[in-house]
Formats: C-alpha cells, structure tokens, sequence
C-alpha cells in the first residue's frame, strides 16, 4: 500500500474510531426484557465500528452516556482495513439518511480521504 493510501486510511480510521478514556459505568448492560435504568453504559467494539456503535446507540436511548471503549487488537493499516473504512464511512452515509443513527456531518478532510480510498476497495462487506 503506497503512503498516500496509508495516510488517507489513518485519517478515515481516526474518524471512525471514537476514544474516549474508559470510565467506571453506573451499568453496563441493556438488553429487552431487564428493566435496567442506567445513566453511562460502555460500548466495546471493534476500533472502526465506534462511531457507527455510538451514534446508534445514542439515536436509540438519548438519556444515556454512552462511553467508546475500543477492544484490544492489532492495528494494521492493510487492503482489510482500508475496505473496512470505506464500508463503514458508506454505512455511516446511507444510515444518516434513513434517520437510523444520530445525524453525521463529515468533516471536508474525511470526505475527501474517504472519496480518494473507495476506488481502491477490493471486498465489499
């Protein structure tokens, strides 16, 4: 992968996955059927499926404060992640218009980056 690949790549990666510093939740859970009142739930997932997690979330449950904690894994800034990105960027996009998830206005950087990365997708997810 060239550098200008590389680096567009990190920028729509950075968007997508959210950081915040973990904190200690009131509750963890939520799921139908528990009649569970919390005020901070944390979501752990996938580094590059933080943003979509959280929006969705927030969209669904606008009393909560929902913290990003992204799980622990190996970063590469490979083919994989970079069709992953553009998938999820795409996600993001077609979502926001449905009114499915909290609504996202992407910075001119990410869009731009976004654009530069999508012909270089090979697997479409």
């Amino acid at each position: 992968m060239d550098t200008k690949t590389q680096e567009a790549l990190k920028i729509v990666f950075d968007y997508l996955a959210i950081s915040d510093e973990p904190q200690k939740a009131d509750a963890i859970f939520l799921a139908t059927g528990f009649s569970l009142s919390p005020k901070k739930v944390i979501i752990v997932d996938r580094p590059e499926h933080q943003r979509r997690g959280w929006v969705t979330f927030a969209k669904q449950w606008p009393g909560i404060d929902f913290i990003n904690c992204p799980a622990d894994e190996e970063l590469k800034y490979d083919q994989k992640m970079l069709d992953l990105c553009v998938a999820e960027l795409e996600r993001l996009k077609r979502y926001t218009k449905k009114g499915n998830i909290l609504e996202q206005k992407f910075p001119k950087e990410i869009l731009l980056a976004w654009k530069f990365l999508k012909p270089k997708v090979e697997t479409r997810f």
